[in-house]
């Protein structure tokens, strides 16, 4: 086909135009790089940790990236009508390599190169500057947390304090602490003038000295567990702001440290930036910083406070005594008193004793010896009043205070103690302790002892610290010696605490807690608030009650008119009888022994209501003199003083028998120690026997299998054998298969084994006095004669400890033969004269006796002991005494005569008097 004309031409100009359009397009590269162009304008000097800025021009450039480190990391520059601009933060001092590549929208690039001076930063210095922000400003662990970092310096220096960054929740009184990596604190302090968010900043009260290249730990306790936090922040990289470096994890270990409370932070598990810095500098620097008051005593708005208290001001450097004054006003004006200093503390000591129940005002101020002058510090306290001779009254005085004032606890928790009262009477109100940290608003509260709610209340007015009260809008009424519960809810936690302390009960007048195991344990708590029924280590939460008995009117208290007897037979009754009708649920009565260890019994009271009768709830020991206390309370509720008074048991033993009666009860039944053990008493017997068993007191937490053994005193086994069909408390009888004969005068062990420890114990029991139940004894403790002996893991037990009773005991009874001998006569006659002074003196009895267990003691008329020497008949019936040197003459003379048969039975004692003759 043959083409048009139009189209032969249009075929013809096709190609010019295509070469046209692609030399249109296409630009040389030499061209472009022409066109493309950057440079650098602005390089000024830069600081180490200071903000820095360069840029330059670039025109037809639509890209710039610049790098800081000579090419080895690049970051966009901002570009804006030809021209670039960056910023940065010099890291290290020294040249910095700088460069710059510019592109365009062909993808060109052109580059250029600069050099800036970097100069040292000045110092005090941190690894962070004030500019730098954490990712996240405030997280909340919910308890107290120390925070920390590790850090090195590149060169020797000086620290001169911490710094943190604080978020807006990050609240309460921040402290600061600078360690060695391996905890050993070497300086710490208190966080003043804070501002609600940012770097806050503590500066010791002496620089502290460190090394270059020398890994420390700075680090500040969050009281509320508030924080700051980059997570991750030290997994991979260091912070290094020269000469300073935050390490990065692995490097001496992980790094972004904390701990639960107060301490030494070396915990890490997410190498978090928890925002802690060092001040650091290469001097000391120059001292302008005045002294500042660490804490004072007391502190300030502490409640409770003790009459005779010195009052002091504690700073935080040494100050110069010539400038320090603390002085102190009350509502009469000036106290008067005089200031002394030692060292850091002001102490001012009032020249008599502070008014009760007032409140007054401490003033102190002090310099240092580089003359800087501190602010005056006030502060206010108010003092606790002295217990009233009657009541309203309280457990616990208004100067009692706790083991520990407040617990890093912050769980709200109801806590709580069991408390009985001697007569009816009304419940007033609710106290406790507080410590510094336990804020927030408290209730109170009364309970019965199965957690009915009889009355609550929420606490006003209080103080800082010290003992607050609550008063209920209408009291409560309450019966005699019956278990109450009062408590109160912290909702922080921070509560008071004394571990162990209900061991024993606590009182006074009419008013007592309970010791743990009287009606359950004592000292109880309830997380989360409501009755408080659980309980640990028999802890006091310093929880009290406010107690007044006199209803009706009614103040007057019973008083004793007599008690009996003087001497009571082993199983016979105690009786008391008062001036008044007595309360039924009121009467309470205990016999405690020689060495304070109480008895128990029931009480009865006569059909009068006015004589109580106690009987023990086992036989009591013979021959012992005990204690006997009783207290009552009338139909009003109005307690009567303690009566007090002795008495002693009958001396003739009925066996079997042992060293302790079973109606003891040990001071603490269960011991907090969980070891194992075999614990042991020394004993002696006065007449030859058999040993049948052991004994010993088991409280609720003596768990395991236990048993039983008798050693000689050099540590042979003379028998063994395993409790059985134990009861969960109480005595605990273990009865040899086979009875040990035991000799009278030799000293022997007894012991049990407790594998989970938790052993009763009355602490100091045989430190002071012997043990003497006919014919039993137990010796004190002492050097050669350890009692109270115990073998850690089990064995023969050697060791004691301070006379500590552990409540081992034996089962003993005289041999075969049961009968005593009969004293048949003695000579002299009681009474007789003229007596020859080197005449011997007899006694007979219907059976042989055994001449090593009698006793032949003759006194003179002063009662000094004569010496003589002691023998027996040929058939064993008469025992003669012959003085080893001739009687004083015309003296009147004392003979006892102690003897037993040859099987241990005692015989009655033998007592009476003679006078020797006058001439020689």
């Amino acid at each position: 086909m043959a083409l048009s004309g139009a189209a032969r031409r249009a075929a013809a100009v096709l190609p010019v135009l295509l070469v046209l359009a692609l030399l249109t397009a296409w630009r040389p590269p030499l061209a472009a790089a022409e066109a493309l162009s950057v440079e650098f304008t602005d390089v000024p000097g830069a600081v180490v940790g200071a903000r820095y800025s360069f840029g330059g021009t670039a025109p037809e450039a639509v890209s710039v990236e610049v790098s800081t480190d000579g090419g080895a990391r690049w970051q966009s520059a901002a570009v804006e009508a030809g021209t670039w601009r960056h910023a940065f933060t010099p890291t290290s001092s020294g040249p910095a390599e700088l460069r710059v590549r510019a592109y365009d929208q062909g993808g060109a690039v052109a580059t250029a190169s600069a050099t800036a001076q970097v100069a040292p930063r000045e110092c005090p210095c941190g690894l962070w500057t004030d500019d730098d922000r954490p990712r996240v400003e405030d997280l909340s662990d919910g308890a107290a947390l120390e925070l920390g970092v590790r850090w090195q310096a590149a060169s020797d220096g000086y620290v001169r304090g911490v710094r943190f960054y604080k978020g807006p929740g990050n609240t309460g009184t921040h402290t600061g602490s600078l360690w060695t990596a391996s905890g050993e604190l070497l300086a710490t302090g208190t966080f003043h003038d804070e501002t609600s968010a940012g770097w806050q900043t503590l500066l010791f009260a002496q620089p502290v000295a460190v090394a270059g290249n020398t890994t420390h730990v700075v680090s500040y306790l969050s009281p509320t567990g508030h924080f700051s936090a980059d997570t991750g922040y030290f997994t991979d990289s260091a912070r290094h702001l020269e000469p300073l470096t935050g390490l990065r994890s692995g490097v001496e270990g992980v790094n972004g440290v904390f701990r639960s409370g107060p301490g030494f932070p070396s915990q890490g598990g997410q190498h978090a930036n928890y925002w802690v810095d060092v001040v650091w500098a290469p001097e000391p620097g120059a001292d302008t910083r005045a002294p500042e008051p660490a804490t004072t005593d007391p502190s300030a708005g502490t409640g409770s406070v003790p009459l005779t208290s010195a009052i002091t001001a504690t700073y935080d450097e040494v100050v110069d005594p010539a400038s320090a004054a603390l002085a102190v006003t009350g509502p009469n004006g000036q106290v008067p008193g005089t200031t002394s200093v030692t060292g850091t503390i002001v102490r001012f000591t009032p020249s008599s004793a502070l008014a009760p129940a007032t409140t007054y005002t401490a003033t102190a101020r002090a310099r240092d010896a580089s003359g800087n002058q501190s602010a005056p510090h006030n502060w206010v306290f108010t003092t606790g009043s002295p217990r009233a001779s009657a009541c309203p009254c309280t457990v616990w005085a208004d100067f009692a205070r706790p083991a520990e004032p407040a617990t890093l606890d912050t769980a709200p928790v109801e806590l709580g103690a069991k408390v009985r009262f001697a007569g009816r009477g009304e419940v007033l109100g609710v106290r406790f302790y507080k410590g510094p940290g336990n804020t927030g608003t408290h209730t109170g509260s009364l309970w019965s002892a199965n957690g009915l709610l009889l009355a609550s209340g929420t606490f006003t007015d209080e103080t800082t610290t010290g003992w607050q009260t609550l008063t209920f809008l209408n009291p409560v009424s309450v019966q005699a010696n019956t278990t109450y519960v009062v408590s109160y809810f912290a909702p922080r936690g921070r509560y008071s605490v004394s571990p162990d302390f209900f061991a024993a009960e606590a009182g006074y007048g009419p008013v007592r807690a309970l010791s743990s195991g009287t009606d359950g344990p004592n000292g109880v708590y309830h997380y989360g608030g409501g009755f408080p029924s659980d309980s640990y280590n028999r802890s006091n939460y310093w929880v009290d009650v406010v107690y007044r008995s006199g209803l009706n009117g009614d103040t007057t208290a019973p008083v004793v008119e007599s008690h009996t007897p003087e001497v009571v037979p082993l199983s016979g009754t105690v009786s008391v009888t008062y001036s008044e009708t007595i309360d039924p649920a009121s009467p309470r009565v205990w016999l405690t022994d020689p060495a304070g260890a109480t008895l128990h019994g029931t009480t009865s009271l006569s059909d009068d209501q006015r004589t109580v009768t106690w009987q023990p709830e086992a036989p009591l020991s013979p021959g012992t003199r005990y204690t006997a206390t009783a207290i009552v309370a009338d139909l009003n509720g109005n307690a009567s003083t303690p009566a007090v008074w002795s008495l002693t048991t009958d001396p003739t033993p009925v066996c079997p028998c042992s060293l302790f009666s079973g109606a003891t009860v040990p001071t603490i039944t269960s011991a907090p120690d969980n070891g194992s053990y075999e614990l042991g008493v020394r004993f002696k017997v006065t007449y030859n026997g058999h040993v049948t068993g052991v004994r010993f007191y088991k409280g609720t937490d003596n768990t395991g299998t236990h048993t039983g053994t008798l050693w000689t005193i050099t540590g042979t086994p003379l028998a063994t054998g395993t409790f059985v069909g134990e009861t969960a408390s109480g005595w605990q009888t273990l009865l040899f298969s086979t009875p040990v004969p035991v000799r009278a005068g030799t000293s022997y062990v007894a012991s049990y084994t407790a594998p989970n420890g938790h052993f009763a114990v009355n602490h100091n029991y045989f430190q002071s006095v012997d043990v003497s139940s006919p014919p039993l004894t137990a010796p004190r403790n002492a050097w050669d004669t350890p009692n109270g002996v115990y073998a850690a893991g089990g064995g023969f037990p050697t060791t004691a400890h301070q006379g500590n009773n552990y409540w081992v005991d034996v089962t003993y009874t005289f041999s075969g033969d049961q009968t005593p001998p009969a004293p048949l006569g003695h000579t002299p006659l009681a009474d007789a004269l003229e007596v020859d002074l080197n005449s011997p003196l007899t006694a007979t009895y219907d059976e042989p006796i055994d001449v090593t267990a009698t006793a032949f003691t003759v006194q003179d008329s002063g009662g000094a002991p004569i010496t003589g020497t002691v023998t027996r008949t040929q058939d064993g019936h008469t025992v003669t005494w012959t003085p080893t040197t001739p009687l004083a003459p015309g003296t009147r003379h004392t003979v006892h005569v102690r003897a037993a048969d040859e099987t241990g039975n005692p015989a009655p004692e033998l007592n009476w008097s003679f006078t020797t003759t006058a001439t020689s």
